[in-house]
């Protein structure tokens, strides 16, 4: 029985592809169902189990031996095809669903008058293979009966006679992710290798513009090589107007040249770009690509005027781009570059800044009306804060938060880019509530059913009152800015009993955090008149006050004994709650924290002073010292007052004539530094040692 040819030959080449290879191949499976088919794999040297996965689908596998040449593995495969057309496919693609246009044509009449049909290879630049992308049409179906083959060794491509006839499927799209690297060492890896056989084929044809473009492209993310080919190539492009493709390519050519420079900050940057504006003013490469890396450039250069100009004709074109405007002849030699949708966000975005430092305040706001958040990466997303609340007292741009608020918090579809996008929106919304900001970019949100929205509304509020109705409202106290809770406190607002429902680890980070929001916390701590009825509000308030006590600054504050004396009162409240009475008499603390033994040491030497026991209180406090570090400022404070309080006590004790010499020898030493051979001379004399104890004050200067 004669076997029938079938209609189309599937080619690929492939090695060590397991990674992604049975996702190509499973996807090519509808369109094997649809029409006669034949699937051909060449094996390049595979060390993984790529050639038992493509066995498991493929009709034919055959070894080739790697040459370094993709064209004579390619031209292989086709040596072997038996279809009516041909169709290339790479291992790191996959076929979307929608192969209606495709299968429609394969079986019409009308493509028996046509040589090759042009596809969409939509490129993207994340390993999730969401949002960022671009799209470049290629010619990806052969008729055989043509007799075309693959040329070049690197980037190859069937060598395309203008006579021949081309049906471009707009709706066959090849989903692409080998240029979205999950490090910047594997895509230099594959830029090197590629570079290796496109410099030596260069070298060979040296005027070729079309290696020379793809030397350009490959080179770009590896800096020395880079600029090399970028002045190597704008050369070529700028003296070869005569060669072969020169109109076609030269675009193309000085885009990369121009990204280059952008990049590695090149000072040929503007002279490029005003040659391809004065070359090639209508073709998409310089509408598009290179004027988005001028934007960028001239933004970084803060010429905001012609930075919001660029971005605007950037935008005018893109939307020109998508409405199908360009020819797709345009990108035959080359796809675009900036034509993803971050791109444009970018664009919009930076455009809105330089508005806004021009004054135009209207075009900002509709110009971050049309951002989406839903493919949005998280630096487009901050950077679009960043503008809207330079506007934060606008109450248009409050209303356009409110309503971009779900879709720039959104993380339903469960992907990484959600997530990640989601955290720093909210860690940026966040940072707005922090002392020492330009403007007050919290106000931005004073409109949100939200905890952010009751944290402006707090930061807001002129008294207490206004301040508890806002944060009696919260119910996510996780999302809560710490700042707006210490301003509560600074307020002397009673925090609400939803507040302590929260585990004790994080009242206990709260409480650590807070002093950095408030410039006088200890005058804040010491009105806040809240009450303690639970153990966990004694908790809270223990943690904020030793927090506060860790500050070195406490022990000069006019106020810091005052919080002292606030602290011990409410740590032997709190110790007595907490731990059984057994344990805080008995000598055995170990069951105490080392916080917890500090705080009652402090208690203990309280009642000590309030008994005048004035060397029993100082042998607490130096305990204290060393069993709580956390609590040295408040330690060495309570100590000096000691001191004072002794030395007082003991002048009083002696006869009026010694309280005049000591008072008179305090006076004298005051005048002198202490390393003075006259002070010296004065502390070792007979007068001086009678009284020493009054004034040094030391253990050792007592007498027995």
């Amino acid at each position: 029985m004669e076997q029938t040819r079938p209609l189309l030959t599937i080619g690929m080449i492939v090695k060590n592809e397991s990674r992604c290879l049975e996702r190509c191949l499973k996807a090519l499976q509808p369109l094997r169902n649809a029409i006669p088919c034949e699937l051909i794999v060449a094996d390049t040297g595979s060390t993984d189990n790529t050639r038992e996965i493509a066995e498991q689908y493929a009709d034919l596998v055959f070894d080739f031996p790697w040459n370094n040449d993709f064209s004579a593995a390619r031209n292989a495969v086709l040596d072997r095809a038996a279809g009516e057309w041909y169709l290339s496919i790479d291992a790191d693609e996959y076929l979307d669903p929608d192969i209606s246009e495709l299968t429609a044509f394969l079986r019409s009449k009308k493509s028996q008058s046509i040589d090759f049909g042009v596809v969409v290879v939509r490129s993207y630049f994340n390993p999730d293979m969401l949002g960022d992308y671009t799209d470049a049409l290629l010619t990806r179906l052969l008729r055989l009966e043509t007799g075309v083959r693959y040329q070049g060794k690197i980037h190859e491509n069937f060598g395309l006679d203008p006579e021949m006839t081309f049906k471009k499927l707009d709706h066959i799209i090849f989903h692409h992710d080998g240029y979205a690297y999950t490090t910047e060492e594997a895509a230099q890896s594959k830029a090197k290798r590629n570079l290796l056989i496109l410099e030596q084929e260069l070298e060979e044809q040296p005027e070729n513009l079309m290696r020379m473009l793809q030397c350009m492209e490959s080179a770009g993310s590896l800096r020395e090589e880079g600029i090399r080919f970028a002045r190597r190539g704008m050369e070529l492009a700028e003296t070869g107007r005569e060669l072969p493709a020169w109109s076609d390519t030269a675009p193309a050519m000085a885009r990369i040249a121009v990204h280059t420079a952008y990049r590695y900050e090149l000072p040929e940057l503007e002279q490029w770009v005003q040659w391809s504006k004065r070359e090639f003013p209508d073709s998409p490469f310089t509408q598009i690509d290179t004027a988005y890396f001028y934007m960028l450039w001239l933004y970084r250069q803060e010429r905001y005027a012609e930075a919001a100009e660029e971005a605007h004709r950037y935008l005018d074109a893109m939307e020109r781009y998508r409405g199908g405007g360009y020819s797709w002849v345009n990108f035959a030699v080359s796809s675009l570059r900036c034509s993803a949708q971050n791109s444009e966000y970018i664009a919009l975005v930076l455009g809105a800044d330089s508005d806004l430092r021009l004054g135009k305040k209207k075009h900002v706001l509709e110009a971050l009306e049309k951002l989406s958040f839903v493919q949005a990466k998280p630096d487009i997303t901050v950077r679009w804060l960043n503008v809207l609340e330079q506007l934060a007292d606008d109450p248009a741009a409050q209303n356009l938060l409110v309503r971009k608020f779900t879709s720039l918090m959104d993380d339903s579809d469960g992907s990484d880019r959600s997530r990640v996008r989601a955290e720093a929106a909210f860690q940026r919304m966040a940072a707005a509530f922090l002392p020492g900001q330009s403007v007050e970019g919290w106000r931005l949100y004073i409109k949100l059913q939200h905890p952010l929205g009751a944290a402006a509304r707090c930061m807001a509020a002129a008294d207490s009152q206004q301040l508890q109705a806002a944060m009696f409202a919260v119910e996510q106290w996780e999302l809560m800015p710490f700042p707006a809770i210490s301003r509560a406190i600074a307020l002397g607002a009673e925090l609400p009993d939803s507040f302590y429902e929260q585990k004790s680890e994080v009242l206990r980070e709260i409480a650590v955090s807070l002093a950095q929001y408030e410039p006088d916390w200890f005058h804040a701590l010491l009105n806040w008149s809240g009450t303690e009825q639970t153990l966990k509000q004694l908790q809270f308030r223990f943690e904020l006050l030793a927090s506060a006590l860790r500050d070195t600054r406490i022990v000069d504050h006019p106020k810091g004994l005052e919080l002292v004396e606030k602290f011990i009162s409410l740590s032997q409240t709190y110790l007595n709650r907490l731990y059984h009475p057994d344990v805080l008499q008995g000598e055995d603390w170990t069951a105490l924290s080392g916080l917890h033994r500090g705080a009652r040491l402090l208690v203990l030497a309280s009642i000590a002073i309030k008994q005048h026991k004035w060397a029993e209180s100082i042998r607490i406090l130096r305990g204290a010292l060393a069993e709580a570090p956390a609590l040295k400022p408040a330690a060495e404070l309570l100590l000096k007052e000691v001191q004072q309080q002794k030395m007082a006590s003991d002048i009083q004790a002696v006869s009026p004539e010694l309280s005049v010499l000591v008072t008179q020898v305090k006076t004298l030493l005051s005048r002198y530094p202490a390393d003075d051979p006259a002070v010296e001379a004065l502390k070792r004399s007979e007068i001086y040692q009678k009284v020493a104890y009054l004034i040094e004050d030391t253990e050792e200067s007592m007498p027995s």
